[in-house]
């Protein structure tokens, strides 16, 4: 296909859609998925109306096989993947004393078992200065006892993601994550489109495995 393209997981109308418009203001093609369809199609004819070359691909990214047919469907059409955004992670809220075993291994399948399925099948289809970038919190550095399984879930992808980072660094291939150190809100400065501003500029920049997005003290 020849044009560059970032594949959001986990597209949402937040950080997942305000990444996409910066990536394709850039001048790559968005390619949107999450388990929605209705949804997906929304917010692809909303970046298409922003002169946003973008597509949308229905995808559950704890379903292997659902992430393997994204790929596949990618790789025939000769996609070459800049960057993905994994932007999905399962936080059932419940404070830890009745917290369900169940519960807390149904989230790791999305953010963990997710994580992988993505960075594992898409890997041949990343270009040589490909990065693979996770969306972190502020709970996997202090967690939260109310949504435990999310503390959970993004302390675990910010050690995936260091693993990651460490392995791959050999190969020339960027794995990082962006941890947003306070509540997503719009027109604050955790308002998803200075997020998504931080998350680009992380991309083109790679300081560390980490950089934490938090307002600076006065």
């Amino acid at each position: 296909m020849g044009t560059k393209t970032v594949v959001i997981v986990g597209a949402g109308t937040g950080i997942g859609f305000h990444t996409a418009e910066r990536f394709g203001k850039a001048g790559f093609h968005v390619m949107l998925t999450a388990r929605n369809r209705g949804r997906l199609e929304q917010l692809s004819s909303d970046l298409q109306e922003k002169g946003i070359d973008a597509s949308h691909m229905v995808m559950d990214a704890a379903s292997e096989p659902a992430v393997k047919r994204v790929a596949d469907t990618l790789k025939e059409q000769e996609t070459e993947v800049e960057a993905v955004l994994f932007n999905a992670v399962g936080g059932t809220p419940e404070v830890p004393s009745q917290l369900s075993t169940s519960i807390v291994m149904q989230d790791l399948q999305v953010s963990i078992g997710g994580m992988l399925h993505v960075f594992q099948h898409l890997r041949p289809l990343f270009t040589d200065q490909a990065a693979f970038l996770v969306t972190g919190g502020a709970f996997s550095l202090e967690p939260y006892a109310p949504f435990a399984s999310l503390s959970l879930n993004k302390a675990a992808q910010r050690n995936l993601t260091r693993s990651l980072h460490d392995e791959m660094k050999e190969h020339g291939l960027f794995v990082g994550t962006i941890t947003i150190a306070g509540m997503v809100k719009e027109g604050t400065f955790f308002a998803p489109e200075n997020i998504a501003d931080a998350i680009y500029s992380f991309y083109e920049n790679r300081p560390a495995f980490e950089t934490i997005y938090k307002e600076q003290s006065a």
